[in-house]
């Protein structure tokens, strides 16, 4: 009988914290310095699990390996033999820098409801800077919601690359569905559906104007607390007479609360544009007038070195009771206006 593979005393995984579609992610500590990192775990038989992490790992090192200002920080990558925590199986590992804040939908699920118009506000304008910058580099990320949004201790970074793709590479065509035209052009795309662009979900097309439809609907989701598709408004058309005869595209009706402002509704209908071609750019929406209309505080931690969390899972990344006293004390430490948004 073979002898079990080593394996590599340099770190050790304290158990898993997210689990994805395709991928679990596991909170891991560097045993030569004691530092918290995440890795990234996928099954190696699995070829859709393979191909998504090798996505991921292109888009991080690619000719124009990404700016981790808006995305965690790559770390490495290798293939692990008969891993324990995924069932003895050989698997691959994407490691990335722990964000430990968690992400905006665990934000919203210990709040125990939906975000307010300014904390929205701070939030769009972060990830439409990642966006200009991630386009610029002629990348698309393909999964944009509030579960792939991590909260850095400055400025949101987005996660979950592993939807995403490079434009230049074109795209992987698939064969015509049945009863369908078999001239017409149908393509692989990925996402999520709720959050997916019509063009997106009929198979057409997958560029950077999609990702600025789902900015749309992450922001009905920041500001319902619930998915796209779960909003009292219906997203996909059943009906025929809910296709826009002009552009072929269903209708989408995403709505957000009463209390929102116009500017707010008018950025969010600009996002959901039904035909691509109309969607203002990443680097136009920064220009929106929703943006100068209400102030921009991104939520500091009230405590930047103890003790922002007490474990690595299911507790506050800061405060979210009444606090009136520490938020004080931090202003009068940095100067820095703290925010929160509580339901």
């Amino acid at each position: 009988m073979a002898a079990p593979p080593k394996r590599d005393t340099r770190w050790v995984r304290n158990g898993p914290i997210n689990l994805g579609s395709f991928s679990t992610i596991f909170l891991c500590t560097n045993l030569e310095n004691n530092k918290k990192f995440v890795a990234k775990t996928v099954m190696a038989h699995d070829l859709e699990q393979r191909t998504s992490i090798e996505v991921e790992r292109r888009l991080y090192k690619g000719p124009q390996p990404i700016d981790y200002h808006y995305f965690p920080k790559y770390l490495g990558f290798n293939l692990e033999k008969q891993c324990r925590e995924m069932g003895n199986v050989d698997v691959c590992n994407l490691f990335l820098e722990w964000v430990p804040r968690g992400s905006i939908l665990q934000m919203m699920e210990r709040q125990k409801g939906n975000l307010k118009e300014g904390i929205c506000a701070v939030f769009c304008r972060d990830i439409l800077k990642a966006l200009v910058y991630l386009h610029g580099q002629g990348k698309v990320h393909g999964d944009i919601k509030a579960s792939n949004i991590l909260l850095g201790m400055e400025n949101l970074k987005l996660c979950d690359l592993g939807s995403g793709k490079v434009v230049a590479d074109g795209d992987v065509l698939l064969p015509p569905k049945r009863g369908w035209d078999p001239l017409r052009k149908r393509i692989y795309t990925t996402g999520t559906d709720g959050w997916r662009a019509p063009e997106v979900a009929d198979e057409i097309e997958q560029l950077p104007p999609s990702d600025i439809y789902s900015v749309g609907c992450t922001l009905v989701e920041m500001a319902t607390g619930a998915p796209p598709q779960k909003v009292p408004r219906i997203y996909f058309a059943e009906n025929p007479a809910d296709v826009d005869p002009e552009t072929g595209y269903r209708r989408a009706s995403l709505d957000l609360p009463c209390e929102f402002s116009d500017p707010c509704r008018q950025f969010m209908e600009a996002c959901l544009a039904q035909h691509p071609k109309d969607r203002p750019t990443a680097a136009e929406l920064l220009e929106h007038p929703w943006f100068k209309s209400i102030p921009l505080v991104y939520p500091v931690p009230v405590q930047r070195t103890r003790g922002i969390l007490k474990n690595f899972w299911g507790l506050e990344p800061f405060p979210l009771s009444s606090q009136a006293g520490l938020n004080n004390m931090e202003n009068a430490k940095t100067g820095v206006q703290i925010c929160y948004s509580t339901s």
